[in-house]
């Protein structure tokens, strides 16, 4: 995951280190890890989640080989050199899903997903809303802080922003050029993101 310092960190993992220049990756995971349907966070899971980017084309055509060492160690061999190879996993590739989940929803995996996260999907009502809840396998104890969260589906950015400034969101990803326009300044530490406004206190 990318710190605050512009460089980053392991979060599932214990260590992500590479070998001398950067063609082999050994990935040690944390003891003790569940996805939110409680099957193990384990090296298989995680060879098994970026073995099938790879078979898509879409990332990782320069892996060579996924090889578990170990219940908690995957190492990647690489055609080539790559150092940017932790920013990767800090993406989408990053982004963990359940072996179990993937196979038996197949295709239906999408509306009903099952990750690592510290949230898991609750109920989706197509174009309106998607609920989220704790999700009780979550490996940092005392984590989420929320008990619900509600993303609202709400295309207008206009009304986003009026419904930011009504108090019906707490959080809404605006445009700065309409939130300028109505005095309401937007700082955002990302500049190729949009800015996302708290709700006004």
């Amino acid at each position: 995951m990318p710190t605050a310092s512009g460089t980053y960190a392991p979060y599932l993992a214990k260590s992500v280190q590479g070998n001398s220049d950067d063609s082999v990756w050994t990935i040690t995971l944390r003891p003790g890890m569940e996805f939110a349907d409680g099957t193990p966070i384990n090296a298989a899971a995680i060879e098994y989640n970026l073995a099938r980017i790879k078979a898509t084309g879409a990332d990782y055509t320069q892996v060579k080989t996924f090889q578990v060492t170990s219940p908690l160690t995957l190492v990647i061999t690489l055609n080539a050199p790559w150092s940017a190879f932790p920013a990767s996993l800090s993406g989408q590739p990053g982004w963990i899903a359940s072996p179990a989940a993937l196979k038996s929803e197949g295709k239906g995996f999408a509306t009903k997903p099952v990750g690592s996260g510290p949230y898991e999907l609750s109920s989706w009502s197509q174009g309106n809303q998607i609920v989220l809840v704790p999700n009780p396998h979550f490996w940092r104890k005392g984590l989420p802080y929320l008990t619900k969260v509600t993303y609202k589906i709400i295309t207008d950015s206009s009304a986003r922003l009026s419904a930011l400034q009504a108090g019906n969101v707490d959080m809404a990803e605006v445009d700065p050029a309409q939130a300028a326009a109505q005095g309401i300044i937007a700082e955002s530490r990302y500049a190729s993101y949009r800015q996302i406004l708290l709700e006004p206190t």
